[in-house]
């Protein structure tokens, strides 16, 4: 019986001692100020359909404090150009403030983005 406490205790402290979490945003999240900790992840998940030439795209370069993981097409179905969802991945990597701005438009065009979405981040070590 102690045996098996002290596995679960073990068990537990390595299920929580990392102390990263994940934070997931939609379109819904648009105009927030996020707070994450060095080695969080925040992930982006917005509604696109690269196959119409829109498409998901930062407008800035990802600042030190937010480095970027991947960026992932997700489409709804098997359908010859069906929407889907453009995810983004990104870990806080170092202390300090950020501003993560995506716009989504056809890059050969010189007109504003349909549609735009941004969020504040604070960094904390």
């Amino acid at each position: 019986m102690i045996r098996s406490l002290i596995f679960a205790s073990v068990l537990l402290t390595v299920a929580c001692g990392s102390g990263t979490s994940s934070a997931a945003l939609t379109q819904a999240d648009n105009g927030r100020t996020i707070e994450l900790r060095i080695g969080d992840e925040l992930v982006v998940s917005l509604e696109g359909n690269p196959t119409t030439g829109f498409d998901w795209e930062l407008v800035a370069p990802v600042t030190p404090e937010l480095a970027q993981i991947e960026r992932t097409f997700t489409p709804q179905s098997t359908l010859i150009g069906a929407g889907g969802t453009v995810r983004y991945r990104f870990r806080a990597a170092a202390p300090g403030t950020a501003a993560l701005r995506l716009a989504y438009r056809r890059s050969f065009e010189s007109v504003p983005p349909l549609r735009s979405f941004g969020v504040d981040l604070t960094v904390r070590p």
